[in-house]
């Protein structure tokens, strides 16, 4: 396998998305102050899926649930060459199609925004990328504006309710393209007709944390109960303390249905990453930072 993609996103024909595998070696991006020695592998990856890496915009991943919606005119910011790798965006014209504010800033081929885990665009010729090594890669779209995002969810995420987040801004963001348009009674957006695919990720088969961590989670979030807690032998890598496997898909999932998402346009196919480490990164089993898988999602 070189590129994970979800069946049912694949059959969207203006929509393009995947995750890259070990065939294309690391295609982390940096973290900051990191030198990028990744850029060729995420250009080859993009390439295959028919798309211009110059048109890259990635989430900076601080484990938060704040999400950035694109404005239309930020393509203009990354039409390659550019004059000037500081760039910062200009004032938004529609302050409501950003949350929270908005300010990027361009890198050696591509663009990040800082400050967020996940970003929504309605604008083609936009990829909206994250990085993941057994976090959770969200992929959402909304079929009735074309309106697409992606969402990096570790467990601080989840306990957040990122995926909720994304739902809500998504939406949003998808109305405030809507308005002004004369519709049906079938175009208008319900939320429960967004699609939403779970990328590669560790999955409960895996994924094992100390008490200690899961009463934090306990007290983070009423998404999760003490049932999504399993008793496992004591796992080498944690130290001290009784320890737990942890289904943070079925959170996840539990989540969007709260919100309104229907179950059977959740996409919860996708490999567990630690089960498979020779197709996908795992920091989990190498604690190897240096390992990474990016996930794209962008319109034809």
């Amino acid at each position: 396998m070189e590129i994970w993609q979800s069946e049912r996103l694949s059959a969207i024909p203006w929509l393009v998305h995947g995750t890259a595998t070990r065939v294309f070696g690391s295609t982390r991006y940096p973290n900051e102050g990191e030198t990028d020695r990744t850029q060729d592998k995420r250009d080859q990856f993009i390439r295959s899926l028919g798309l211009d890496p110059s048109r890259l915009v990635v989430s900076g991943n601080t484990h938060s649930n704040h999400l950035v919606s694109l404005p239309s005119y930020y393509t203009n910011l990354i039409s390659p060459p550019n004059p000037n790798p500081n760039l910062v965006s200009p004032p938004n014209p529609n302050p409501n199609l950003v949350s929270p504010p908005f300010q990027g800033g361009v890198r050696g081929g591509y663009s990040l925004v800082p400050d967020c885990d996940g970003l929504i665009s309605s604008s083609p010729n936009i990829i909206l990328g994250t990085k993941t090594a057994d976090c959770l890669p969200l992929f959402l779209v909304d079929p009735v504006s074309h309106t697409i995002a992606i969402a990096h969810a570790g467990w601080k995420g989840v306990m957040a309710g990122i995926a909720i987040e994304a739902v809500h801004t998504l939406a949003r963001t998808s109305n405030a393209k809507l308005q002004g348009k004369k519709l049906s009674v079938n175009e208008k957006l319900s939320v429960n007709e967004i699609l939403v695919a779970i990328g590669p990720s560790i999955g409960a088969c895996h994924y094992a944390i100390r008490d200690d961590r899961r009463d934090e989670m306990l007290a983070r979030t009423p998404f999760v109960l003490k049932k999504d807690f399993m008793p496992t032998s004591p796992n080498p890598s944690l130290a001290g303390g009784e320890a737990y496997l942890v289904d943070l898909r079925a959170i996840v999932i539990r989540q969007l249905v709260s919100y309104g998402i229907s179950s059977s346009n959740i996409d919860v196919s996708a490999p567990c990453t630690a089960c498979d480490p020779d197709t996908f990164a795992s920091y989990f089993l190498s604690h190897d930072a240096s390992q990474g898988m990016l996930s794209v999602i962008a319109l034809k």
